[in-house]
């Protein structure tokens, strides 16, 4: 087994297994299980570094990971795009930056979230970026963008959650972002609107079972239910 540390993403797969994006050592693949007298047991370990090829992600250092299509993850890479591992023949895809008219705005990948009506979210350090899943195997899949033009506080996408209404929140360096996806509209709050802090952390939000949103910040987290938001 390669030593690791720094992990920056964990994703749990169906079968029991866990996915870790780590800071400069890659994708790694593990299953843990419980000894019957008591410690653990590592069942199965496998790593994915870059090497230039489809054998491994385009960059070491990954920030997000989450669920794709027909037995398929999404990786997201700090400078290396959006990443998309077939995980049954363990070949990768990336989709760049700059690649086409309709590509991603940023290399530099720092969030991703897939919402009930199959679309992915990709946050970077320049824009929100949205995708039709169901497109992932076309040659130029669209990619549509939001930016602070479109309304968001920042341009730097800290982390992506959705609601049971499908509304999509996205923290930034400068606040958040409510984004209706039926319209595209978006409401910014900061910290005149009620915010602890307005600069977010890269992955840090979860939603609670009672509706709750809770985003992580450089001073603590900022909670609040749903319901409570009006535009």
């Amino acid at each position: 087994v390669s030593p690791f540390q720094y992990v920056y993403a964990i994703l749990f797969d169906q079968d029991g297994s866990a996915w870790l994006g780590t800071n400069g050592n890659g994708l790694i693949h593990l299953k843990i299980a419980r000894k019957p007298g008591g410690g653990y047991l590592l069942q199965s370990f496998r790593q994915y570094l870059f090497n230039g090829t489809a054998g491994g992600p385009s960059n070491d250092i990954i920030c997000s990971l989450a669920q794709g299509p027909s037995n398929c993850l999404w990786v997201g890479c700090r400078y290396g795009g959006l990443n998309l591992l077939d995980k049954s023949t363990a070949r990768f895809r990336a989709f760049k930056a700059f690649s086409s008219e309709n590509s991603l705005s940023h290399n530099d990948v720092l969030s991703l979230y897939g919402d009930t009506a199959g679309r992915l979210w990709i946050g970077t350090s320049y824009g929100l970026n949205w995708m039709e899943e169901k497109d992932a195997g076309k040659q130029e899949p669209v990619f549509h963008k939001l930016d602070s033009d479109d309304g968001l506080p920042n341009n730097t996408i800290h982390a992506i959650t959705g609601t049971s209404d499908g509304d999509i929140w996205a923290s930034t360096n400068k606040g958040l972002g409510h984004i209706d996806p039926r319209t595209m509209s978006i409401l910014r709050f900061q910290e005149a609107d009620g915010l602890q802090c307005s600069e977010f952390t890269d992955g840090a939000v979860w939603l609670s079972a009672d509706s709750r949103i809770f985003f992580g910040s450089i001073y603590g987290f900022t909670w609040f239910p749903m319901q409570s938001i009006e535009g």
